[in-house]
């Protein structure tokens, strides 16, 4: 069974061809604004051939060609910079990875990252007021808040099970009785319904 084809990405495109199109790359690019200071692009590829040969006499072959495509683009204004950046590749060749379209859409995205961050303005801090609705917001509300305030106990040595890690801080009976088994016979971990009683999720 083959996953790839014999393609080599090492010997083309050419050198040339590749410079050639490096510099539409950049021309590109810094006419989308004329806030773009700064363009970068790689083109990368290795081509492997792997070989294994087992004791019985089976022999087995597979032909792994990679190309990478990294795009970044550096906006600023004033005093301020900020980026955006795009990148893909796989097991084939280059031809799908230096077509017009294909690059233009990279580079239009990687745009559109650095003027966005370019304009952002930083994100409102302090206090400010919270409308939870719903059983599950409390829920998450309490696993936000309560989990770092039990790691602060912990660190600080306050709570009641700081220093007790890997020891027993229940009766054995309520662990053994909230066991619940799958109808594969996995182990589950139980979730609670109203009644509490154990029901197993599988």
């Amino acid at each position: 069974m083959r996953l790839y084809g014999d393609e080599n990405p090492l010997g083309s495109p050419s050198f040339e061809t590749k410079v050639k199109l490096l510099e539409e790359i950049d021309a590109f690019a810094r006419a989308k604004d004329p806030r773009v200071r700064q363009v970068s692009v790689s083109f990368g590829a290795t081509w492997q051939v792997v070989e294994i040969l087992r004791a019985d006499g089976e022999t087995y072959r597979d032909v792994r060609p990679l190309v990478r495509r990294e795009l970044s683009v550096v906006a600023g204004e004033g005093n301020r910079q900020e980026s955006g950046s795009h990148g893909c590749g796989g097991r084939e060749g280059y031809q799908r990875f230096i077509e017009t379209g294909a690059w233009k859409g990279a580079v239009e995205d990687a745009v559109r990252q650095a003027l966005v961050n370019l304009e952002a303005v930083p994100a409102p801090a302090g206090e400010m007021d919270v409308v939870l609705r719903g059983r599950l917001a409390r829920r998450d509300a309490a696993r936000a808040v309560g989990h770092g305030l039990e790691g602060d106990f912990n660190r600080k040595k306050t709570s009641a099970f700081a220093g007790l890690m890997g020891q027993q801080v229940a009766r054995r009976a309520s662990r053994s009785s909230m066991t619940a088994r799958c109808t594969n016979g996995a182990a589950r971990s139980p979730s609670m319904t109203k009644a509490r009683r154990p029901t197993a999720r599988c």
